[in-house]
């Protein structure tokens, strides 16, 4: 037994451990089971001070199957332990890779070697962000994301179209070449950038921009500089 539930605020359970810290591993972000009775709640410790770990609830375990979010906190008679490894799948990721199913995200950094998969269907149906500081990999993760999805001989997604707006032309190298993986899929790149002869350069028609548009290329801050950028596109209609 890890230890026992002294508090619960909101969506935290404070537990006072009892183990010796300095000889465990590392418990911070590891994955705790809260059982009484029928209900086994399952939450994340994301810290730990002065011998209380503080847990996030993250959902229920009902028969073999884990659900995202609680309905009630868990009881404080409840017994704790630490989710093996085996049985992470099961939250994190699914328990049997099937290739036309699933898609690979990569391998857990807590748990070493638990490959983490998801439902491709079940996946995009719902939002989902990638957040991180800069520099932490945020673009690779997108980019890695969509190659395991449609780099997948045995398993092309069939009508299937993602569009990217790409502000700093950071995906291009990333895509360029899945033709030549999957021949069946195919990929355009549009640029304003007129340097890059080889791509397809994005022109946008005049008339599509307002006012505050064009005052935003032309870097116009004045209030006075509004009403010529209107007239310049009346007259725009006019002689073009």
């Amino acid at each position: 037994m890890l230890g026992n539930i002294i508090g619960i605020e909101e969506n935290i359970v404070l537990v006072k451990l009892n183990v010796d810290l300095n000889k465990v591993q590392n418990l911070v972000n590891l994955m705790v089971i809260m059982e009484y009775e029928k209900k086994r709640i399952v939450g994340e410790i994301i810290n730990i001070k002065d011998g209380v770990a503080y847990v996030n609830l993250q959902g229920e375990i009902r028969g073999d199957r884990f659900i995202y979010g609680v309905i009630s906190k868990p009881s404080f008679a409840s017994v704790i332990k630490l989710i093996s490894k085996e049985k992470i799948p099961m939250i994190i990721s699914t328990e049997e890779f099937i290739e036309n199913k699933h898609l690979y995200l990569g391998t857990s950094p807590i748990y070493e070697g638990v490959k983490i998969n998801v439902e491709i269907n079940d996946f995009f149906s719902h939002h989902f962000a990638i957040f991180g500081s800069t520099g932490s990999g945020k673009s690779c993760s997108v980019a890695r994301l969509f190659q395991n999805l449609f780099a997948k001989p045995n398993s092309i997604p069939y009508r299937s179209s993602v569009f990217i707006f790409d502000a700093y032309g950071e995906y291009h190298t990333a895509f360029e070449h899945l033709h030549d993986v999957v021949p069946e899929i195919n990929f355009k790149y549009y640029t304003t950038n007129i340097d890059h002869s080889s791509d397809k350069i994005l022109s946008i028609p005049l008339w599509l921009l307002d006012t505050d548009d064009i005052a935003l290329l032309l870097d116009c801050t004045k209030p006075t500089q509004l009403p010529i950028i209107e007239k310049a596109l009346k007259l725009v209609t006019i002689f073009a």
